[in-house]
């Protein structure tokens, strides 16, 4: 006996990266959530898992019954970001059809705080107030 071939129902199309994003503040993206099946059929679907770093926002978190008909639904992503600066934070939103959690998408997500700029500066100032004959040889280093 033939094993039954398998659809998926579930499509989910997003882009989660960003950088230079400020430690602490508010970001927002977005995702679209499908359903590719039969015609007429129903998606339910949910939000299965998201990084644990950061503080995470989804709406809708879930659907049901959408049909391909429908033509998709929006989910608004808010993500509240980690305090740590010079960072790159990764990882993934996983999206399931609820009915088959076979059927899965998964979203990479990326997210980079800057390097703080007063603390180079900061640094540098006290490096020219110790060592103020450093200036020219520093410019000459540079090409300025």
């Amino acid at each position: 006996m033939a094993e039954p071939q398998y659809f998926p129902d579930l499509e989910c199309i997003g882009n989660l990266q960003w950088s230079g994003v400020k430690a602490g503040s508010t970001i927002t993206g977005t995702l679209r959530v499908q359903n590719i099946g039969d015609p007429t059929s129903e998606l339910y679907w949910n939000i299965d898992s998201y990084p644990d770093w950061g503080t995470w926002t989804f709406d809708p978190d879930h659907g049901d019954a959408l049909t391909p008909e429908d033509g998709g639904t929006t989910v608004d992503v808010t993500i509240v970001a980690p305090p740590d600066k010079n960072t790159e934070f990764t990882g993934e939103v996983k999206v399931i059809n609820a009915n088959d959690p076979s059927d899965y998408k998964i979203i990479p997500v990326k997210l980079e705080t800057p390097r703080n700029k007063a603390l180079y500066i900061n640094i540098l100032e006290r490096i020219l107030e110790k060592f103020p004959n450093a200036f020219p040889l520093l410019k000459i280093i540079l090409g300025i």
